[in-house]
Order: structure tokens, then sequence, then C-alpha cells
């Protein structure tokens, strides 16, 4: 199943509120940042495709 970008960042903020919280033990933290780095490859993957979808329609408008 693919993630949209608004639930990475929502699933994001939970981890990052949840690392915050002192009581996370080490086991518990190492996965967290492990998702939260998964996460955060795939937002970056959906911004560097919008941007070239975008990039592609206003190439395709000047053309025009």
């Amino acid at each position: 199943m693919t993630i949209t970008y608004a639930e990475a960042i929502r699933e994001l903020e939970t981890l990052l509120r949840e690392i915050e919280d002192d009581g996370t033990d080490i086991d518990s933290l190492t996965e967290k940042v492990k998702r939260a780095s998964e996460l955060i490859q795939a937002c970056k993957h959906k911004l560097r495709t919008a941007e070239e979808t975008i990039n592609q329609v206003f190439k395709e408008m000047e053309e025009e």
C-alpha cells in the first residue's frame, strides 16, 4: 500500500511527539527513528515527483 504525503506527514508528527517523550525506551526509539526515516524518504520522493510533473506542465504550456 502506498502512503499519501498527508498520511506520511501525520505519522511523522505523531512519531516526533512520541520520540520527544522522555518515556520512550531505546528499542522503541530505534524503531520510531527508522520509520521516520522511511517516511521522510517517501515524502522527498513525492515532492520530487510533483516538482517534475509541475515543471513538465509549465514546459508544455510554454510550447503552446
